[in-house]
């Protein structure tokens, strides 16, 4: 069960609605995971909607490494909503379900995987795990997505990491609005 009960936009501040209705209105076309929840402090909402959206829908990397990267991070945090609402887009997006299942099951990426596939999902595991990365692996990245593919990710990292705790602090239920991952492929 939720920690916090669902805001009515009617109940909201004139700040909450005014957020609320521009993520409504954004790239996202819904207030769902965290934004229920962190609405409660409008300014901080609309920082960290704003932030996700630049990295969402504005990043230079290739779809599949940006949901390679989101679906590490809710791996690595457990985080059950933040995991299926990215399988379901990282299906969409094309990923392989063999690379998914890697993910899931923290294992090595099968062979169907490219190099930057590979680099990528090194780097934010070691991120994720270290908060930082060895000169290798931030090598291997950086050949593989350039410099400001290694600033995103890091980025996108510390992001996703920001949304899996607010997620899971607040047991935000998962919606399943946009679809479900397949059975083999969700995180309880």
């Amino acid at each position: 069960m939720a920690r916090l009960a669902p805001l009515p936009p009617e109940t909201m501040s004139p700040e909450q609605r005014r957020i609320h209705d521009a993520i409504l209105a954004g790239p996202r076309g819904k207030v769902g995971g965290p934004f229920p929840a962190l609405l409660r402090s409008p300014v901080l909402t609309d920082r960290v909607q704003e932030l996700g959206a630049a990295l969402r829908f504005e990043s230079s990397l290739d779809p599949d490494i940006r949901e390679l990267a989101i679906l590490c991070v809710a791996r690595h945090g457990n985080s059950a909503v933040e995991w299926n609402a990215h399988v379901v887009i990282a299906l969409r997006e094309g990923m392989d379900q063999a690379l998914i299942a890697a993910v899931l099951n923290n294992e090595p990426l099968p062979e169907v995987a490219s190099a930057a596939q590979r680099a990528v999902l090194h780097y934010c595991r070691e991120l994720c795990t270290t908060q930082s990365t060895s000169e290798q692996i931030y090598q291997s990245a950086l050949e593989q997505v350039g410099e400001t593919g290694v600033v995103e990710l890091t980025v996108m990292v510390g992001y996703f990491t920001l949304l899996a705790m607010v997620l899971n602090t607040f047991a935000v239920a998962p919606e399943d609005r946009d679809g479900v991952p397949p059975p083999e492929l969700r995180l309880p």
